[in-house]
């Protein structure tokens, strides 16, 4: 659907984005992820054609933006950080406007598609209500509203929860998933949460390069000590930090926490470049029967997103 091809962009001597490249297939909701400043704004005007390249390409269903730049915008819905809203008209005059500029005057398809995505967006009880008047929630609720009027195959969505509160968050994201399972969806933020419960897949930008991308699960397992194992024992403190040690899988060894005088947790960090053909935990219950250490308490644990990404861009 979405295909980045060596992208560059260069303000001045700022290079701004360098040479990426990713593609987003139908029907696939993607996250794109990044620290402020990484470059995730730039990459979503240039795919909508308001901003063009310093080097690279980008084509949308076969088309490249830089020479079919109206019949690209015609298939894409776009809702960009800075909320475009005319504060002086109600939902309903802007919703209006939006209609007629997008879809030629076509009274019908009008009235259609105001009824369809008032609707999807929930603002049934806004529509006489002045835009200056809307809370915060609302105004993203209706200019993704004017994203959606034209029923775009794609959609971009640039910060969509910037500044709502948790209520309201969580609103937009079930908007969101409703939408994804019909169209292509970019979304660009920083919240870890948002890609979390939304996306099918995940793109990490730092400083203008892709660091990363695949599903969520697919970046845990890249991540450097991507898995983690708890486990309390009892018995000598440096005998079973020696025994965790000897354990062929293990990365590091850390004490967590202590249990009484002879109770002692560690937490063992599992090495990503092994051959793992067993899992870690039938070791350690081997090795701690062997060594007469009881186990107390046992869990494996994963890296999170968020670890995942303060890794990829600290």
């Amino acid at each position: 659907m979405i295909e980045v091809a060596n992208l560059s962009k260069n303000y001045d001597t700022l290079q701004v984005l360098k040479d990426i490249s990713f593609k987003v297939q139908d029907g696939e909701i993607l996250g794109f992820l990044g620290p402020n400043g990484a470059g995730k704004t730039t990459t979503m005007k240039i795919i909508t054609g308001f901003t063009a390249p310093t080097a690279g390409s980008v084509k949308v269903n076969g088309l490249e933006v830089s020479e079919h730049p109206l019949k690209v915008k015609r298939q894409i819905g776009y809702l960009p950080e800075a909320v475009p809203l005319y504060d002086d008209m109600t939902v309903l005059e802007y919703l209006k406007f939006i209609a007629d500029v997008r879809l030629g005057g076509k009274k019908g398809s009008e009235r259609d598609a105001l009824q369809d995505v008032i609707k999807i967006c929930g603002l049934q009880k806004m529509m006489r209500r002045p835009i200056n008047e809307l809370s915060k929630g609302y105004r993203q609720r209706t200019c993704l509203a004017q994203a959606l009027i034209h029923n775009p195959d794609i959609l971009i969505l640039d910060e969509p929860t910037s500044g709502l509160d948790p209520n309201q968050i969580a609103e937009i994201r079930e908007v969101i998933k409703k939408i994804g399972k019909e169209k292509t969806v970019i979304l660009s933020t920083h919240i870890l949460q948002e890609v979390q419960a939304a996306c099918d897949r995940v793109i990490i930008i730092n400083e203008g390069k892709i660091v990363a991308q695949g599903t969520t699960e697919e970046l845990e397992r890249q991540a450097q000590g991507s898995q983690s194992v708890y486990v309390k024992m009892r018995g000598l403190k440096d005998k079973i930090h020696q025994l965790l040690l000897d354990l062929p899988s293990a990365a590091e060894v850390s004490h967590k926490d202590t249990e009484g005088i002879d109770a002692f947790g560690f937490e063992i960090l599992v090495k990503t470049n092994v051959d793992v053909s067993e899992d870690v935990r039938e070791l350690i219950f081997r090795r701690a029967v062997q060594a007469n250490a009881p186990i107390l308490e046992m869990r494996l644990e994963r890296v999170s997103l968020e670890e995942v990404f303060r890794q990829l861009t600290k």
